[in-house]
């Protein structure tokens, strides 16, 4: 195992991680990260989203899904990819995925952040929990079989605020 990847993981032990240095491109990186920390007794929670009109509900939902898993958490944030929301979303993401990033990374809540393509993020973080939005329930039975494989635990948190992106987006897009 690398040198580099250990490194990583004694600073986000420690806590002594700068936001910049939070984001994991390599998923199987972050695979090799996850089982150090997991050995270490850490709790891994993991949720996933755009996050492109980035707004209170977003880190509250964030900071939730971190005490989820107790004092002990790791929280892992996946953050679609562009091509995700336009596919998934049907238009083009208002902010680049690099600001999102950054966004996300700024938040206490947060220890790693890494970029979510299409394939399920799960099977690389393998957390002890995941933690989806109440949207996530329209899932197929199928979808959370296989997310059971990968996590012990799925939690399902209802809306954190009165504030929706979409409603953000078609406001701006009236002017």
């Amino acid at each position: 195992m690398s040198g580099d990847l250990r490194f990583f993981v004694e600073k986000v032990l420690s806590g002594n991680i700068f936001p910049s240095e939070r984001f994991v491109s390599d998923h199987n990186s972050l695979l090799l990260i996850t089982r150090l920390l997991r050995e270490a007794g850490k709790t891994i929670v993991m949720t996933t989203g755009a996050f492109d009109v980035f707004h209170a509900g977003h880190a509250v939902y964030l900071q939730k899904a971190k005490e989820a898993g107790g004092q002990n958490s790791i929280l892992v944030v996946g953050v679609d990819s562009d091509r995700w929301i336009r596919e998934k979303k049907h238009r083009d993401p208002i902010r680049s995925l690099e600001d999102r990033v950054l966004t996300v990374a700024h938040l206490r809540s947060v220890d790693i952040v890494t970029e979510k393509y299409f394939e399920d993020i799960t099977q690389f973080v393998r957390p002890h929990i995941s933690v989806r939005s109440e949207s996530s329930l329209k899932m197929s039975q199928e979808r959370l079989t296989e997310m059971r494989k990968y996590c012990d635990r799925i939690i399902f948190f209802p809306p954190q605020s009165d504030t929706h992106s979409g409603d953000l987006i078609r406001k701006m897009s009236e002017g």
